[in-house]
């Protein structure tokens, strides 16, 4: 859909915002069959909490290849 469903405003980025960002994303748009999310290599979406919170919600991660900039570049357009 190309637009923002979810954000949460931090003094840090780490695991704790991108799950709230999550959460709010989960109760305001629709659930789909299955989701995918796809993210850079950063430590907050590689972390236990996160990826169990997508797990718990059946969603699916994709990452970036590390050091690949243009693997997120159509995300990065928004």
């Amino acid at each position: 859909s190309r637009r923002i469903v979810g954000s949460a405003i931090s003094s840090s980025p780490d695991a704790e915002l991108v799950c709230r960002a999550w959460r709010n994303a989960l109760e305001t748009r629709p659930r789909e069959k299955r989701l995918l999310f796809h993210s850079d290599q950063g430590g907050q979406y590689r972390s236990k909490k996160y990826r169990q919170l997508l797990w718990r919600n059946g969603v699916m991660q994709s990452m970036s290849r590390r050091g690949n900039c243009l693997d997120n570049s159509p995300m990065e357009r928004v």
